[in-house]
């Protein structure tokens, strides 16, 4: 009796961007992994999207809906997705041709892991894809990505890979984003219970260009604050951290709130709403004091470099200046304090944190 492999589903949203749909689908038609369905959902496409994509339709499931948005793509998608696994690939994106093999693999032999988290690389233009390795990179932590999640998101939407179940539990994309809609959904994931673990055995492409939608700059900085509040809110409500992990998990947020404040500072308001969410952060840890064990050390320095490093820019102070946040950091956290002492301005503090991230990438 044959064995069939578990099946993938991978699921392109697209938007107008038919110039890049070709090779994106190329990619996984090109997967060696044999057992995939691919979905493209054309979200109300107005260029020759459908055009391009009709030599592929005996190998797609084709699908066009009214222009609805991103995460509305996606949430067709995995309605018509029968996969025991499921990857999300934007439509300008592109897989490795090991990628579902590797990715699947690492799921069925770590029977407790959910959501497998590979490399990805940035690129520009396809021609560059032969040399991946010479690509700039968006590291990829080895360990505790819980932890990381509750800093900034940890990846591109198709560097996940993910079980059935895990969607049968956390359900949609979230309607009301514009941006930052897949970090919502992976730290629901994790907030629900999930285990996400690195496996750096394959990597994926992620195109950057002017059209894309993470280049919209304030639009990404402002979600970036909404998310930040999204993560105090469920820190404050419980979660799946205890302990150690809960004080890492605060600490998380505090250094990207603080950081998304420097991105934010020719907007007062944001940023000041940002400044309330830090001061309370800090109020609960102080009335929840924690710490880092020994294990952890060098997560938690990581953390305090990245809080040190918006402390010591001048957006950031200028926005503090009606407040004594600075000193109220400082009381919080004493190590940091004493790091204050020791890096006297940012390059420093950029040097130290670049060595750090190559210790703790996988």
């Amino acid at each position: 009796m044959s064995h069939h492999p578990p099946k993938i589903s991978i699921i392109i949203p697209s938007y107008n961007y038919g110039h890049f749909l070709s090779r994106t689908v190329q990619s996984v038609i090109a997967q060696n992994y044999p057992e995939m369905e691919i979905i493209v959902i054309d979200d109300g496409s107005v260029d020759e999207t459908a055009l391009i994509l009709e030599p592929y339709l005996n190998r797609i499931n084709y699908i066009h809906q009214p222009n609805l948005g991103l995460s509305e793509a996606r949430n067709t998608g995995i309605k018509a997705s029968t996969g025991d696994y499921v990857l999300f690939l934007d439509a300008d994106d592109l897989l490795d041709t090991n990628t579902l093999t590797s990715q699947q693999s690492y799921l069925q032999y770590n029977g407790h892991v959910d959501i497998s988290v590979c490399k990805s690389y940035f690129f520009t233009n396809d021609a560059e894809i032969g040399s991946p390795y010479s690509l700039p990179e968006w590291r990829l932590f080895e360990e505790n990505l819980d932890s990381h999640l509750c800093h900034f998101n940890i990846a591109p939407p198709h560097a996940y890979l993910m079980r059935r179940t895990v969607l049968d539990n956390v359900g949609f994309f979230d309607l009301n984003l514009f941006a930052c809609e897949d970090y919502d959904f992976w730290f629901r994931c994790m907030m629900s219970g999930h285990a996400f673990k690195a496996n750096p055995g394959t990597c994926v492409f992620y195109r950057k260009h002017g059209n894309s939608m993470s280049s919209n700059l304030d639009r990404q900085w402002r979600h970036d604050a909404i998310m930040h509040h999204r993560v105090f809110h469920a820190l404050m409500q419980g979660s799946t951290f205890s302990g150690n992990q809960l004080y890492l998990a605060w600490m998380a947020n505090i250094a990207g709130a603080m950081f998304t404040v420097t991105r934010l500072s020719h907007d007062i308001e944001a940023a000041r709403n940002l400044m309330v969410l830090i001061e309370k952060s800090l109020f609960h840890i102080q009335a929840n004091p924690g710490s880092v064990v020994d294990a952890q050390e060098m997560l938690g320095q990581y953390f305090r470099l990245r809080i040190l490093l918006s402390l010591l820019s001048s957006d950031f102070r200028k926005i503090a200046a009606s407040n004594d946040i600075v000193e109220k950091v400082y009381f919080v956290f004493p190590e940091i304090h004493e790091m204050a002492n020791q890096y006297q301005n940012q390059s420093q503090v950029e040097l130290v944190l670049d060595e750090m991230i190559n210790r703790l990438s996988a």
